[in-house]
Order: structure tokens, then sequence, then C-alpha cells
């Protein structure tokens, strides 16, 4: 199971692989179980990936850029009111399809595109909500084949502290994955695949002590 802030990813790579789904610029906390998971995350045989998104700076703005010979990645957060709400929103997308144009390869490129957004809001000292998302798309042309693969999750998740050491948070979950093949013979077959999930749920954290 790999997720982004609660939300099921399916597409887990770009480019065959050499590309992450996972861009650098929005990871706050990653986690890592490979048996003895908790029974939050539902049924899996093996291992979970846990990844959390920055949650956005709530008292000044920063952003970033980077250019190499795959992608190009840029991120920019900051506050929508300083000390209340801060926002957070990277993107990625391939670039040797942009070479492409300019140095003949001899074959088609994979191209791909990804889009984290993430909002964060306090309401008061005792209750705080998130809102976050994910967009990814990926393209590949083959001599008789075309594939285009989208995957975009949302979550929206309220944390509320009910007593000092008494934590309840309220999670609202979508993920949508669709795989798209084309034939690109005379008969202009299509193959489509895809999977929709929808989750609610409520998790109570008790701290005995400190």
């Amino acid at each position: 199971m790999i997720r982004i802030d609660e939300a099921n990813i399916y597409n887990v790579s770009h480019m065959y692989g050499y590309v992450s789904t996972f861009n650098p610029d929005m990871i706050n906390d990653v986690s890592f179980y490979n048996s003895y998971f908790s029974p939050e995350f539902g049924g899996r045989l093996s291992s979970v990936l846990d990844a959390q998104m920055k949650e956005g700076n709530l008292n000044s703005y920063s952003g970033s850029a980077l250019l190499s010979v795959l992608t190009a990645n840029a991120s920019a957060e900051g506050p929508i009111k300083k000390d209340v709400a801060s926002f957070f929103i990277a993107g990625r997308r391939s670039t040797l399809d942009i070479i492409k144009e300019y140095a003949d390869f001899g074959i088609d490129v994979p191209t791909f595109y990804d889009v984290n957004a993430k909002i964060n809001y306090k309401i008061n000292n005792k209750n705080r909500v998130f809102l976050s998302s994910y967009l990814s798309s990926d393209y590949q042309k083959f001599p008789q084949l075309e594939n285009r693969a989208l995957n975009v999750s949302g979550t929206a998740r309220w944390i509320s502290e009910l007593q000092p050491k008494l934590f309840l948070t309220s999670s609202f979950v979508a993920s949508n994955y669709a795989n798209n093949s084309e034939m690109l013979d005379s008969a202009h077959q299509t193959w489509n695949v895809g999977v929709k999930e929808y989750t609610a749920k409520s998790k109570l954290n008790w701290y005995i002590s400190n």
C-alpha cells in the first residue's frame, strides 16, 4: 500500500520507474512498515509506505525550482493569513519530450506531470483542518499502442484536541485511478481499467503520559 495524505496511490512511478511518484519537494514525513503494520491501514499482504505532505509555512513565504534532464520542479508555500492559514503547492513535469523537439531520439519518450497541493487552517488552539490533493498523469506512445494513466486523490482531515492528552482525527478520503490503452491498428480497440475509493474514518489517540 502506497499512500499520500491517507489516499491510496496506484500509479507508483513515472517514466518506467526512473522517477518516483513522490515529489521530494512535497515530502514532510514518510513512514515505511515492512510488516506488523496497524489495522488502520486496512488489508495488505506485505507492507505500507505512508507519506505526508508539507503543511505550508504559517509565517513566511518561500519557494524553490529545479531543472534537470528528466524533470522540471517548482514549489511554493506561505501564509494565507499569518498564524491562521497556509498553503503549499508543488508541481513537476517531464523534460525529455521538450528536449526531443530539438534532438531526434529515434523513439517516443514517456511524458508525465504531477501536482501536490495542501491548505492548512487553524480554527482555534484545539481544532485544525487540512485539505490536500494529488494529481498525476502519464502518457506513453508505442508503435501500435497509446497509454494514458491518471491518478487523482483528495483528503479532508480535521484534528480536534478533546482533552490535553486526547485527540480525535476525522478524515474523508477520495482516490481515483484510471488507465486507458488504445490500439493504433485498424480496429482502434480501447482497454479501460480503474479503481475508485471513498473512505470516511475517525481515530482517537490517548496519550497516557509524556
